[in-house]
Formats: structure tokens, C-alpha cells, sequence
């Protein structure tokens, strides 16, 4: 009777779920290379981040578990009961979170972006993030006066989404008075559109897609800060889109294969960690290894203290480092130093900027 029941179902038409009903693509939390017995405490933090700039953190800790769902079903359900889209994927190593919802279930708010950090893991031991495609940036301008009755400015900015190289664009617009906000929309964008960006505006409301890059392909924007000096709080454009990726200290050690078969000493350091003080580590080469396989050996040394770091290739990216309750602690500065490497062999380090 099963096996009948399920050729009858083969034979129906494919359910076409409308555009408008369909949830947003979720952020992919992948819990699946954790250990079920590690044999240590282990503490994950994770934190979800909305197109709106609101966030909900949630965290576990545990020394055994049975499977990968005591992480991700017991978290959905979580995130559920604080108004959240979540759920566990068929084979519970996955956390999938779409967003905030309203009283009917109805995603309000996308999530746009994920973040986890951990204590007692190795970097191949670590949860992984996939984020969706970010939304582009909407500036809504129905809350902009007319008539002020002054000349007014409004500055509006955008930065990349992915973490590259490229710096923010910012554009400003000014009126004394205008018709229609859909004028003042539609001359916000020519202006993004001028500053190298695909940007359009529809109504009283400005997109701004990204950067065009080759073959079609779009470097997307994420939102940056809505300012001015004569607009009061209420009177600014609301921004929405994905979040400015999080500041972090980056450590980029392609130069070091200009060094390749020779011996060096290098010394690194970032901060602050534990105690307010920074981690340091000082190695010494012999010979200096590929770039990519030194700043895994760095990685180690900071995911291992504590610290939420990433690599990408010969690049090395901390965010913070994580105290006993998991707060993070925004790192701020680092530092490479070797007497044996030339200006051009020296790796180098990028810090956030001054607030």
C-alpha cells in the first residue's frame, strides 16, 4: 500500500510555490565537524544578524553529545520561541535561520549574516557559516521633509558586503525644497549611479545593488551610516540591507614567498585578548614555509587561545577574542615584526578603523 502510495504521488504535478510565499534563503549554520565525545568542554556562541542591524545571540556548552541535533534541533527551537524562522536540516548537522517573523509566521525581517565563535575546538573543528545572498540596500526616503525650510544635507553610504579589498562610497544630497520625495529618490541614485555603483530608485525608495564587476557579475553593498547635521533623528532616510561585514585585524602573508628556502625569525602579536593583554607568538623558520601553511599554523595558535579567527588562503582574520561566557572582546591592533625579512618579504596587518 506504501509503495503504491508513493507512485501515485510521483505522478503529480510538481507543487509551484508563489514568489511572495516562499521564505528568503537562510543562514546555514554547519555544526556537522564538531565531535560528539571531545573529551573537553566545549562552549559555541552564534549569533544571528537582521537587514535591519538587530541581533540575537544564543550559545551552548557541553562535553558529550549524542548527535549533532542536541546543537541544532533544541536551538531551533530556541530561536523559535523568540519569534524566530529556524530549523534543523534532515540530517540535524545543520541550523537554518531565515529571519524574524510576525504573528502569522511570516518572515518580517531576512536574516542576513551569521556569525560563531568557540572555546576548546581546533579551526577543523569549527562550525561553518554559508550566508544568503545579501538584499540590496533600500533607502527609504517617505520620512524626509519637503520643505524644511532651510537647505538641508543628507549623506548616504555604502560599503562591500564581502570582506575585499575596497573602500565606502559615500554620496550626499541636497534641497531647500522639493515636489516629491520620489524626486529626491530618483536624484540619490543618479548619484550612486555616477559614484560607480548599480543603484535605482522606485517611488520614494533607493536600491543599491553593488559594484558591477565582469560577466554580469554584481560585488554586492552592504549598508553603511545615514547621517546629517541639519535632518533631525525622525526626518533621516531608514537604511536596510545586510550589515558592514564585522572589523577585524588582518594579517596577510603572501609576502613571505618572497622569502621561500631561507631562514627568518618572525614575531606576531594581536589584542587585546585575556586580561586586556595581547597574544603574541615568535617563530623561528627554517626555511620560511609556504604562506598559506604558516598562517594556518597562526590560526591554530588563535582559534586555540580563544580568539574568533578565520582564514582565507595566506590571510588571517581575528575578530575578538572570547572570555568564559563568550563574550567577545573586539580586537583592535596587531603587530608583525622580523629583523630578518626585507620590506617586501614582510608580512602585513590591517587593523579596524578608529571609531
Amino acid at each position: 500500500m506504501l509503495t503504491h502510495l508513493v507512485s501515485l504521488l510521483t505522478l503529480l504535478p510538481p507543487v509551484v510555490i508563489p514568489p511572495g510565499l516562499r521564505p528568503p534563503p537562510p543562514v546555514e549554520f554547519d555544526f556537522g565537524r564538531i565531535p560528539l565525545d571531545p573529551g573537553r568542554e566545549i562552549d559555541i556562541a552564534f549569533e544571528v544578524v537582521a537587514e535591519d542591524g538587530r541581533s540575537l545571540r544564543d550559545q551552548v556548552g557541553f562535553r558529550k553529545i549524542l548527535d549533532h541535533g542536541d546543537i541544532t534541533v533544541i536551538n531551533a527551537r530556541s530561536l523559535r520561541e523568540c519569534g524566530l524562522k529556524a530549523r534543523a536540516s534532515a540530517d540535524e548537522t545543520k541550523l537554518l535561520v531565515y529571519g524574524w517573523v510576525d504573528k502569522d509566521g511570516k518572515v518580517v525581517r531576512r536574516a542576513v549574516r551569521g556569525e560563531v565563535w568557540a572555546r576548546g575546538l581546533s579551526p577543523d573543528q569549527m562550525p561553518t557559516v554559508k550566508n544568503p545572498p545579501p538584499p540590496p540596500v533600500r533607502f527609504d526616503l517617505s520620512a524626509v521633509p519637503l520643505a524644511p525650510g532651510r537647505a538641508v544635507a543628507v549623506a548616504c553610504q555604502v560599503v562591500p558586503a564581502d570582506r575585499g579589498p575596497g573602500e565606502p562610497v559615500r554620496v550626499e544630497l541636497t534641497w531647500e525644497k522639493a515636489d516629491k520625495r520620489a524626486d529626491l529618490a530618483t536624484a540619490l541614485a543618479a548619484k550612486f549611479v555616477k559614484a560607480g555603483l548599480l543603484a535605482d530608485a522606485a517611488g520614494e525608495v533607493v536600491q543599491v545593488r553593488g559594484w558591477p564587476g565582469k560577466d554580469g557579475a554584481v560585488r554586492p553593498a552592504a549598508r553603511g551610516p545615514v547621517f546629517s547635521l541639519t535632518l533631525k533623528k525622525g526626518e533621516l532616510p531608514k537604511v536596510t540591507g545586510a550589515p558592514a561585514p564585522a572589523p577585524c585585524v588582518e594579517f596577510d602573508f603572501a609576502p613571505l614567498a618572497a622569502a621561500a628556502g631561507r631562514a627568518a625569525k618572525v614575531a606576531w602579536e594581536v589584542g587585546p585578548g585575556e586580561g586586556g593583554k595581547p597574544l603574541g607568538a615568535r617563530h623561528a623558520l627554517d626555511p620560511v614555509p609556504a604562506p598559506a601553511e604558516f598562517a594556518k599554523e597562526v590560526e591554530f595558535q588563535l582559534v586555540g587561545a580563544g580568539f574568533k579567527a578565520e582564514r582565507d588562503g595566506a590571510k588571517v582574520r581575528v575578530f575578538g577574542w572570547a572570555d568564559e561566557k563568550m563574550r567577545l572582546t573586539p580586537t583592535t591592533a596587531g603587530t608583525v615584526t622580523s629583523a630578518d625579512l626585507k620590506k617586501g618579504e614582510l608580512p602585513t596587518v590591517t587593523t579596524p578603523p578608529k571609531p
